[in-house]
């Protein structure tokens, strides 16, 4: 039963709401786009999610048991994709950086200089051996965490 998301969270914005209006004049969309999407969604679902009221709506036991999931839903969607935002953004994740041995000393002072609230870690092969600054024919591997 594919639906579109949107119906779900305009949904969850007019329980929150408790009016058709209220809801269309927070999400910026005419009183009877709401209603045509929330139509839409009862179609779909084959059950009512709303008592109509000249006083506004009210939840159906069936819309206050989407409700329960859907607004959950909307919220866990709305986290990840502000995630991705800041991992796309580098406000957030990782970026692996490789480097010889030679480079590694003076990147990882400019690096921590240059951006705050960084954390870099060194992975290296348990069998490798040790380097020294002076040997730049190995090469290391950084992750930066940020």
């Amino acid at each position: 039963m594919p639906t579109d998301l949107d119906l779900y969270s305009i949904f969850c914005t007019v329980a929150r709401c408790g009016s058709l209006s209220h809801a269309a004049r927070e999400l910026y969309v005419s009183q009877p786009a709401i209603s045509q999407s929330m139509h839409r969604l009862e179609y779909t679902l084959g059950c009512t999610l709303f008592t109509r009221t000249s006083r506004g709506i009210s939840l159906t036991s069936e819309g206050r048991m989407l409700y329960s999931y859907a607004d959950k839903a909307v919220s866990l969607i709305a986290a990840a994709e502000d995630k991705l935002n800041r991992m796309r953004t580098l406000q957030s994740g990782g970026l692996m950086i490789g480097a010889s041995d030679c480079a590694n000393i003076s990147c990882c002072r400019i690096l921590k200089s240059s951006i705050r609230n960084i954390r870099i870690f060194s992975f290296r092969s348990p069998t490798a051996p040790r380097r020294t600054p002076w040997n730049c024919s190995k090469s290391a591997r950084w992750t930066l965490r940020l």
